[in-house]
């Protein structure tokens, strides 16, 4: 990021409960211990993501085919990127735990603006 360029945030959630119980969870484990979201991106602009959890937990910063343009694993607190946001105008993020594990994350992801 240069000197002078500035941060435009796309997404933002704090205190997201992971791993909340929940019987009729699509993962089929009864927990809701993957989360996605989804936010709208600009073309060719750098996207990060900063996650900051009470627990260790994955996070997955994923482009509109599905594909994983940024992972870590077993973290914390991180910030992932800078990923390259190319044609897409939506991109999205994906977080997850061992199912029975709670935790409360927040994440906030941002492009440089131009």
């Amino acid at each position: 990021m240069g000197f002078f360029q500035k941060e435009e945030t796309v997404f933002e959630r704090k205190d997201i409960l992971l791993g909340e119980l929940n019987y009729n969870s699509p993962t089929g484990t009864c927990y809701d211990n993957v989360l996605t979201f989804s936010f709208p991106v600009k073309k060719n602009r750098m996207l990060r993501l900063e996650v900051k959890s009470d627990k260790v937990i994955d996070a997955v910063i994923a482009r509109p085919d599905a594909s994983a343009a940024c992972q870590a694993l077993g973290i914390t607190e991180k910030v992932l990127g800078p990923v390259e946001t190319k044609d897409n105008t939506e991109m999205g993020v994906l977080i997850g735990l061992t199912p029975g594990d709670r935790a409360i994350v927040s994440l906030r992801a941002w492009i440089d603006s131009k």
